[in-house]
């Protein structure tokens, strides 16, 4: 049975601040039949599919790029509106090119867009079903997925560091009701501990000025080498927060997508470069 496109009926406004300039901005998101997510900003529009993808491993975010324009931190508005059905919106951004930042999380979002009402567009919505198994590994970022068919698109995450996050797993199926209740909660959280001298998070701070001067204020989750100094929502809270990175990163394909992934040591960089070559299979 085909499935179709979703918009929203009625626009509404996110607000918040920047991640990198803390900066305050504005997200305008608006009914669309056009059947894709387009993002606007300064009167030039970038739309979400792998063409847009921008690589930059010294970001630990999702960026997608048209020309001179990016627009950075997509992938957990993108994760909420996949997670809700909704692929077919535009998203006039209003100020810097940042995707307002809260907690480092899609809580905010997914309370918003899920009191949203939405209609279908009646235009079919593409699909990406994985019909093989595939394998996939990137010796740059260290991850590595195997990718098999299935009738939804199902998630198992394995992370490992070498700190007080250490390895966690986490599984889900991607219905929306799992979405609200396993994954858009889970925060980000700093990849290594903080030191006693203060010096790293004022480092931090100067990357993500929206950011706290204090530590134990921090949206976001953040540890030493002894202990969390913000308190975990659940013990595996970075792997699922990992699996709400997955979400809007695949979400770039730009299509629905039924398929099994099993993924080591995902991030960012690692999750673009398995859609295009994803891309590269089954549409090229």
């Amino acid at each position: 049975m085909p499935n179709y496109h979703r918009t929203i009926q009625e626009e509404f406004v996110i607000e918040g601040y920047s991640p990198f300039t803390g900066r305050r901005n504005k997200l305008v998101l608006k009914p669309s039949k056009n059947g894709k997510i387009i993002f606007n900003h300064n009167n030039r529009s970038i739309p979400v599919d792998p063409q847009s993808i921008h690589l930059d491993p010294t970001i630990h975010a999702s960026i997608i790029k048209n020309h001179r324009t990016k627009i950075l931190e997509v992938e957990h508005l993108l994760a909420t509106l996949y997670a809700f059905g909704i692929s077919s919106v535009d998203i006039e951004l209003i100020g810097d090119n940042g995707i307002p930042l809260v907690d480092g999380s899609a809580e905010t979002f997914t309370k918003i867009i899920g009191n949203l009402k939405t209609i279908s567009t009646k235009q079919r919505r593409p699909l990406l079903n994985i019909d093989r198994e595939l394998h996939f590994s990137d010796k740059e970022t260290g991850g590595q997925a195997v990718i098999k068919p299935s009738t939804d698109l199902e998630l198992s995450l394995k992370i490992s560091f070498p700190n007080l996050i250490g390895d966690q797993n986490f599984s889900t199926k991607v219905t929306k009701e799992n979405f609200v209740n396993e994954i858009s909660w889970a925060r980000t959280f700093l990849r290594s501990p903080l030191d006693s001298s203060g010096e790293k998070w004022a480092r931090v701070r100067k990357l993500i000025p929206a950011l706290p001067p204090d530590p134990k204020d921090s949206p976001i989750i953040v540890y030493s080498d002894t202990k969390f100094i913000t308190k975990l929502r659940s013990k595996n809270e970075p792997a699922r927060h990992k699996a709400l990175d997955l979400i809007g990163d695949l979400s770039l394909m730009g299509k629905e997508i039924k398929g099994s992934f099993f993924v080591q040591n995902p991030g960012h960089n690692f999750n673009q470069k398995l859609v295009l070559f994803l891309n590269d299979i089954y549409f090229k």
